[in-house]
């Protein structure tokens, strides 16, 4: 990948809220000029303090270990990051394009049809969103709601998609690593990839950190 001519990066929330290194993640954001990034529903609840909407308990007390944990300078640059990014013919969100916070609505099996008449009503071709955690794409071509996995596919003849390109630090599909996509916005082509991690240095962290043995074994299993 490194031999990819990338003109642009977006990332697209949770900076921190799940590992043992906050700081270092932000470390690596602050100040890089070639990145885009979003603010997520960890990111805005260790910044403000306030309760992530459904979290689940173990997300809960990571949120509370961060928020603990970083300097204040740190959640004043959370709590700045924008909740979505527009360009001519694509949206960027951490949650959904449907939630009017944009950072935890889900898009998931139930509502993404939903969520593709909110693109459709906005004019808006693309979404590009996080929170699931799994690399999947949801579309709309011809009238048809169809849905795919595809580690590739043109998306030139849909009039609507909505893309998670998984997640770097937390991917819930049952592969550990890291999880990116690539896409061509001019051709509308798009690439899925996963790749290996040395997570040695974070699992040993967590459990100097007494995190609980769930959230490290889920970051092991990639779920």
């Amino acid at each position: 990948l490194v031999s990819r001519e990338i003109s642009s990066t977006v990332i697209l929330g949770d900076i921190v809220g799940y590992g043992p290194h906050p700081s270092e993640c932000i470390d690596m954001l602050q100040g890089e000029e070639r990145f885009s990034i979003i603010k997520g529903n960890h990111d805005h609840a260790v910044a403000t303090g306030k309760t992530v909407a459904g979290s689940h308990s173990l997300a809960g007390w990571t949120i509370e270990w961060t928020a603990a944990t970083i300097e204040q300078e740190y959640k004043q640059w959370l709590a700045q990051l924008p909740c979505y990014i527009r360009d001519k013919n694509w949206l960027a969100v951490h949650g959904s394009p449907r939630d009017k916070t944009f950072f935890n609505g889900y898009v998931y099996q139930m509502n993404y049809s939903e969520n593709l008449d909110t693109l459709q009503e906005r004019e808006i071709q693309l979404c590009f969103h996080g929170h699931t955690h799994i690399q999947k794409i949801y579309y709309r071509e011809k009238g048809v709601d169809s849905e795919t996995q595809s580690d590739s596919k043109g998306l030139k003849n849909v009039s609507q998609a909505l893309i998670c390109p998984g997640s770097i630090g937390q991917p819930r599909g049952g592969v550990p690593g890291v999880e990116l996509a690539i896409i061509n916005i001019e051709t509308l082509e798009y690439e899925f990839h996963r790749l290996e991690c040395d997570m040695h240095k974070t699992f040993s962290d967590m459990e100097k950190f007494k995190f609980p043995v769930e959230l490290v074994e889920r970051l092991k299993k990639g779920y």
